[in-house]
């Protein structure tokens, strides 16, 4: 019970009190006049003066009561309304933080799905970097809307839910430095695999139009030798033979890949083609020297085509390693960083639950 109600019950029970006497002395003073009648009253009499005097008295303390009982009614409407406005307030807040818990429940769930991307992804890079590999970021606005949301209302509201923790106010100050940390990393993330991407798609064209031009040359030297010697004798010359055999060879390697819808792996190209290629035509130098017909030419390509390889793979295993770090640092589950973002998302649910 309330201090103003406590005061209410007191006037209310004192008027009573008041009313009572006031019936009971006014009875007492008809008694003792056997004459009475009504307006008919002496105002001379003693008695009629003292009543007179003690009816305005107690008409008085009513009247005190009542004013008293006015001000501590109105003092309590003003309390419960500051109280409902409190209330109101507290309710704010709660809703503040359930729609912030909300928020960071998907931005964690966000961060593990992109951590799982980041891990099949690097893995896929490091393990055959030449080729060409796909990780997805998802369109989250949970960033966003937090951003969105007043900072001082939820400075307030985190206040008022976590005072008696001494370290709330670095709870505030980490919370959002999380947020901004890992809504600008994803960012960050998206652009540099765009960029990655674009890149390598860049020396992958490279690397196949020299392919083209090892090619073109190599079907010149083929009709030269052909030309030269005809059909019964062109392929008994190791130039024109060794580019003969590497060609179906080629081809086969790349329509099994075709058949069975998976990407060039250059690494192979390098190793088992291009490098046999090169040993194979060093052997032939050593004995009879480079050709006119562009044995010479065909080296210097198939060199080139292994060095764009080595550079593609070499890009790609750091940007790789990177993609790993980051993954290990801040996007798996079991690392620190996500371990603490997500402590914060539980300390705030455990307060509004």
């Amino acid at each position: 019970m309330s201090a103003f109600n406590k005061i209410k019950k007191i006037i209310i029970l004192s008027s009573i009190i008041s009313i009572i006497l006031l019936f009971v002395f006014t009875i007492d003073i008809i008694n003792d006049e056997p004459n009475w009648g009504w307006f008919d009253i002496d105002f001379d009499n003693v008695k009629v003066s003292y009543y007179g005097t003690l009816i305005s008295g107690l008409l008085s303390f009513l009247a005190i009561l009542f004013v008293i009982y006015s001000l501590a009614d109105q003092r309590e409407q003003i309390l419960d309304e500051k109280k409902d406005k409190e209330n109101l307030l507290i309710e704010d807040y709660k809703s503040r933080l359930n729609l912030l818990n909300s928020f960071l429940k998907n931005i964690l769930s966000e961060i593990k799905l992109q951590g799982e991307r980041m891990e099949e992804f690097y893995k896929k890079e490091l393990e055959k970097p030449s080729q060409t590999h796909l990780m997805h970021f998802s369109a989250n606005y949970s960033f966003r809307r937090i951003f969105e949301m007043d900072i001082l209302v939820n400075y307030k509201a985190i206040k008022y839910f976590f005072y008696q923790d001494n370290d709330w106010e670095n709870l505030f100050i980490d919370l959002n430095n999380f947020v901004d940390f890992y809504s600008e990393n994803l960012i960050e993330h998206r652009e540099k695999y765009i960029s990655h991407i674009k890149d390598k798609v860049s020396r992958q064209e490279e690397i196949n139009f020299l392919c083209k031009d090892f090619f073109d040359v190599g079907d010149k030297l083929i009709n030269n030798y052909y030309s030269e010697f005809g059909k019964e004798d062109y392929l008994n010359h190791s130039w024109s033979n060794a580019v003969h055999e590497f060609i179906p060879a080629y081809y086969g390697y790349i329509n099994e890949n075709t058949e069975k819808k998976e990407q060039t792996d250059f690494r192979v190209l390098s190793d088992n083609f291009f490098y046999e290629f090169i040993l194979y035509a060093m052997e032939i130098r050593a004995r009879e020297g480079f050709d006119n017909r562009g044995s010479q030419e065909l080296v210097g390509i198939a060199s080139s085509i292994r060095k764009k390889i080595f550079e593609i793979e070499m890009y790609s295993r750091h940007y790789g390693e990177n993609i790993e770090y980051y993954f290990k640092e801040y996007f798996n589950v079991d690392c620190e960083s996500y371990k603490n973002f997500e402590s914060i998302k539980n300390k705030i649910e455990a307060k509004i639950v």
